[in-house]
């Protein structure tokens, strides 16, 4: 959308909150956009972000990249990769305590 309406990154910023490296980073696939970052450029390009999002198509082939999340978000153990579901980790919560 960006090049059929031969908008530069710079162009983009200015008419939503994001800045032009945060958009070339995205576009260069070095980090993901967000649903917000979504929600924003489809009010700019005139797109609804539930039917973009409904569109998507996943490569089986390409790993997902996990580069951080919650405490107790899914992702792999640090020590043999393998992966774990949310909250199936190696940590103790501390006991709970009441006020008097």
């Amino acid at each position: 959308m960006r090049d059929d309406r031969g908008e530069s990154n710079a162009e983009i910023a200015r008419r939503t909150t994001l800045s032009a490296n945060y958009i070339a980073e995205r576009l260069r696939d070095l980090k993901s956009f967000t649903l917000t970052d979504i929600e924003l450029l489809g009010e700019h390009f005139g797109f609804d972000p539930a039917d973009f999002l409904g569109a998507v198509q996943v490569d089986a082939a390409r790993p997902v990249r996990r580069v951080g999340g919650p405490v107790g978000a899914a992702g792999h153990h640090r020590g043999t990769g393998e992966p774990i579901a949310a909250g199936d980790d190696d940590t103790q919560a501390e006991a709970e305590h009441e006020n008097p």
